[in-house]
């Protein structure tokens, strides 16, 4: 049976949260069909067993995609997409739940009954107990959420795990060019991105979803090296995706050099020469001059006068 709606939930190393995901997606109170595409990316703590489980006590909703190595998440979401059947597409992460039942059925609704609107976001609240609600018009053209969604503006100016789309819409863009969306840094920027560029957003300021803060830590050297790389991958992803959709790059440097800066702060806090190598050859890829401070930072770094800090000197 074809499906109104595909929910995509990737999940890795989530077996303490994927239940709660998945009972609260089960929970949607709907009058068409759905289904739920889950991505499990070769979890190593049982998360798979319990998808298991859920594929097999709800055989026509959950669809538990084939086992495989280890992915990442982009490339993981996007095979889930790939697979998905709906017409449309909304999606959860393994560690947040939606608190809306009527989410879905509120959604498809504004999709239907508007063929220029690509998308449809909501507002959040966080597990710390935070509310973002956003200041957005019930419809609007997209190019403005685009403006913002480039800029990184602060609240997030649309949280993927809020929303719905057209799959046709985004699978259009997606076979023109596949290999670019699989291989950026984040799957949701790209997908808001390119729609906004080209239909309309329509907004809905009821809260549905809880979104997970939190988590490890990445004070250590190694994982302050990775997040350095993250926000240094943003960077490119950010540019490249003004590039494509005709964003001028003086509307959204702005915010790539706080990108930057917090990419820098990271890379030399890490202790890595080679996370700080990487920024300089992404900023120079992208022609971006990073501020005045941050290029201080930086020179002093090569000088060896601004040393990483050291785990004593953290903790204190």
């Amino acid at each position: 049976m074809k499906k109104k709606v595909s929910v995509i939930v990737v999940t890795y190393n989530q077996r303490d949260s994927i239940s709660r995901t998945l009972d609260h997606i089960l929970s949607q109170r709907v009058d068409f069909p759905f289904e739920i595409v889950v991505g499990d990316d070769a979890s190593a703590d049982g998360t798979r067993a319990v998808c298991e489980e859920y594929a097999r006590r709800y055989p026509e909703v959950v669809r538990l995609m084939p086992a495989a190595p280890n992915k990442g998440v982009t490339r993981n979401y996007f095979d889930c997409l790939e697979s998905a059947c709906g017409e449309y597409v909304a999606d959860c992460a393994g560690d947040d739940y939606w608190i809306d039942p009527d989410k879905l059925a509120g959604q498809v609704a504004v999709l239907d009954s508007d063929p220029e609107i690509a998308l449809v976001h909501t507002a959040w609240r966080t597990s710390a107990g935070e509310t973002v609600c956003l200041d957005y018009p019930p419809v609007a053209g997209g190019r403005d959420v685009l403006l913002r969604l480039l800029r990184h503006d602060k609240p997030q100016p649309v949280h993927l795990c809020t929303a719905m789309y057209r799959r046709d819409a985004i699978m259009a863009e997606y076979t023109a060019d596949r290999e670019f969306f699989r291989s950026q840094c984040a799957e949701d920027l790209p997908i808001m991105a390119v729609l906004a560029a080209r239909w309309k957003v329509a907004y809905m300021p009821q809260v549905t979803l809880c979104y997970s803060v939190g988590g490890d830590s990445v004070s250590n050297p190694a994982r302050l090296s990775r997040a350095a790389g993250f926000y240094r991958a943003s960077i490119g992803m950010t540019a490249a995706l003004a590039s494509r959709t005709g964003v001028s790059r003086r509307l959204i440097d702005p915010g790539l050099r706080k990108l930057g800066a917090y990419a820098m702060y990271l890379a030399i806090a890490s202790g890595d020469p080679c996370a700080v190598d990487a920024l300089d050859r992404t900023c120079s890829a992208v022609s971006l001059r990073l501020a005045f401070r941050t290029r201080v930072r930086r020179w002093l770094y090569g000088l060896k006068i601004l040393m990483p800090v050291t785990d004593r000197e953290r903790r204190r």
